[in-house]
């Protein structure tokens, strides 16, 4: 198990806790759902089990999932995360659900690097925050940069720039 990604759930009242499931028997693909736990008091945690499954074939973009963020608006929860398929590529795709029990993935939307000058295999772990502006902004590490979005709905994005990790 690892990359936790925290996540306060405001219609729960309560945090939870999504990571990548790892399986000593994990296939060359189809591999790393999103699982989840929940927690009141950052010491006692009850398990949610998977929350996302991965794809069901290799070529599909979301054949083994990566590291993302979750967050929640007008009873909508968004979860952003890494897809990777068989040929290397990483993209960063959508599920959406209203009881975090019942996901779909949004299968009519993806961001692929390439499609903004970024590399289609080092385009991953989206996080997401509201800045100054009100805005929603995705950030998206690729090729010792950061892709930035901006959205004002979580639906639709607009590819706003980049900057350097600085380390």
């Amino acid at each position: 198990s690892g990359a936790p990604m925290p996540f306060y759930d405001p219609k729960a009242g309560h945090f939870k806790v999504l990571y990548l499931q790892e399986y000593d028997n994990n296939s060359a693909f189809n591999y790393h759902p999103i699982w989840g736990v929940t927690t009141t008091d950052g010491a006692n945690y009850q398990s949610l089990g998977e929350v996302l499954p991965t794809g069901t074939s290799p070529e599909e973009q979301d054949a083994a999932l990566g590291t993302g963020c979750c967050i929640e608006k007008d009873g909508v929860y968004y979860l952003y995360y890494t897809g990777h398929n068989r040929y290397g590529n990483e993209a960063v795709m959508r599920a959406t659900s209203t009881d975090f029990k019942n996901w779909s993935k949004d299968a009519l939307w993806m961001l692929r690097g390439s499609d903004y000058g970024y590399s289609d295999k080092d385009f991953r772990d989206p996080q997401i925050f509201v800045a100054d502006d009100g805005a929603f902004h995705m950030v998206i590490s690729s090729n010792l940069k950061f892709a930035e979005f901006k959205s004002s709905d979580l639906k639709t994005w607009e590819h706003i720039g980049n900057f350097p990790m600085i380390w």
